[in-house]
């Protein structure tokens, strides 16, 4: 599933040699929908993409599309089925990049020296609220939209 997720830069780590062939580097985004309560993503970056984030600094806004990425696994000491989540950063973009190609620029710009144009993934859907338990938010209606006058 892929997003784009939208935040300051907080902290940039090193890259990691993890195997002789595999190779990682991770940031961290703060998403500022709620001043009072700021929420942290750590995004990966991996392989010939871990360059991507060299062009930003800490305190930079940037739009990141990732792939949203989970697994199961069996824990080994209480056999309990255990899950995994990791956003896997495939484009970062500048904030003026992101308006840019939102607005129906062309997008196809460079990030990395192997990184080739690639088709935009589609929207992600918002999440719709329903209220918990069956709770009904509005009363039955007649066939003009009005609610039925209620005798008491």
């Amino acid at each position: 599933m892929n997003a784009t997720v939208i935040g300051e830069i907080y902290r940039i780590f090193d890259e990691e040699q993890v195997t002789s062939s595999f190779r990682k580097r991770e940031f961290v985004l703060e998403l500022k929908d709620n001043p009072m309560y700021p929420q942290y993503r750590k995004i990966t970056l991996i392989q010939d993409r871990c360059s991507y984030i060299e062009r930003f600094s800490q305190g930079d806004m940037v739009a990141v599309e990732v792939n949203l990425n989970g697994r199961s696994y069996i824990d080994k000491t209480t056999q309990e089925e255990k899950f995994f989540n990791e956003d896997v950063a495939w484009r970062i973009h500048t904030m003026d990049e992101f308006r840019a190609k939102s607005s129906g620029g062309s997008g196809q710009h460079r990030q990395g020296p192997s990184q080739q144009s690639s088709p935009t993934p589609p929207p992600v859907q918002q999440p719709t609220y329903s209220p918990p338990g069956g709770i009904q938010t509005s009363g039955p209606v007649d066939e003009n939209g009005n609610e039925p006058k209620v005798p008491f």
